[in-house]
């Protein structure tokens, strides 16, 4: 039986597919299954499946009707045989030890969840690689989940090792866009030990067809919900990161409204997300761990569409 299970859910990537599927293979850790999971891909995304998996005898495929991300991660972990399960989206890629370095902070800190870090790139561009010293630590439930909500760690599925039971338990919410979001916390919650690394071992490619670049339409409210979510769930469980889960919330609404000024220019849709960050308004700004740029988008947008607008289109040059 393989020891670690790696599912890859495939759709409309023709161009990226090769360049993940060759990350894979190039593993300096052999002991691992990969489960590619063919999403009903309207382009030849199938067919490369299949070739590859002729070539790799560790390597299975499944063919469906198009269901969505979460579905796709869903019956991966079906079929998964490995203790630990990991998740890679196929316009990405990943460093030649991912597995073996998520594996290695998995058994030096006995953890159930293992983190990486991440770096993003633009389609076409160079990853650029921070030169820092490389740390690892462990983190109590609590600590992560503080840390996932101030984006010192990554809250989405991929770039992480999970103990197999922990993706049994919480599958992804079929048809739902943000559905990391709306699960991860929930892993995180539910693990005994989190340890994280900060070596760049994976590379999350931005490109004009991906989900977190759409303009913003009513499915993406799923996103504040999600984030509501989570701040119920912490606190009944975490009271420590409360703060910290409420300023993801502030930073999630504040993306929704970021998109639509910037987009859609949908004054209804914006009078709902203002009315959102309301709730928010006074611990973002009381909260010491808040950036200053939270604070000062928190507090035009409460202010309304123009201070935002202006600030947002400050930003969007910065940035």
């Amino acid at each position: 039986m393989p020891k670690v299970s790696v599912i890859v859910p495939v759709y409309n990537v023709e161009q990226y597919l090769d360049a993940c599927l060759d990350s894979i293979n190039a593993q300096t850790y052999k002991d691992f299954e990969l489960i590619l999971v063919d999403d009903g891909s309207p382009d030849r995304c199938g067919e490369m499946c299949d070739k590859y998996a002729k070539d790799h005898p560790n390597t299975k495929v499944i063919h469906q009707e198009n269901m969505g991300l979460s579905e796709a991660r869903n019956q991966g972990v079906k079929i998964a045989e490995g203790e630990y399960v990991t998740f890679i989206d196929s316009d990405d890629y990943i460093a030649p030890d991912y597995v073996e370095y998520l594996l290695q902070l998995m058994e030096k800190y006995e953890a159930d969840v293992a983190i990486a870090n991440n770096v993003k790139f633009f389609d076409g561009q160079t990853p650029v690689i921070p030169q820092r010293t490389e740390t690892d630590c462990l983190a109590t439930p609590g600590q992560a989940l503080s840390k996932m909500c101030y984006g010192e760690y990554s809250i989405c599925a991929w770039g992480k090792l999970y103990k197999r039971f922990l993706v049994e338990k919480y599958p992804y919410p079929k048809g739902a866009l943000y559905e990391d979001l709306a699960t991860t916390y929930k892993i995180a919650g539910d693990s005994q030990k989190v340890a994280y690394g900060s070596k760049v071992v994976y590379y999350w490619r931005q490109r004009k067809g991906s989900i977190t670049r759409e303009k913003i339409t009513e499915r993406h409210f799923f996103g504040i919900t999600a984030t509501k979510q989570m701040l119920q769930y912490i606190e009944q469980r975490y009271p420590e990161a409360i703060p910290a889960a409420e300023n993801r919330c502030a930073t999630k609404i504040i993306d929704n409204a970021y998109r639509i000024v910037m987009g859609n220019k949908d004054k209804e849709m914006f009078r709902r997300t203002r009315a959102e960050i309301k709730p928010f308004v006074k611990s973002i700004l009381k909260n010491k761990k808040s950036s200053f740029a939270v604070k000062l988008r928190t507090a035009t947008l409460w202010l309304g569409y123009v201070p935002f607008l202006l600030v947002s289109k400050v930003y969007s040059k910065v940035k």
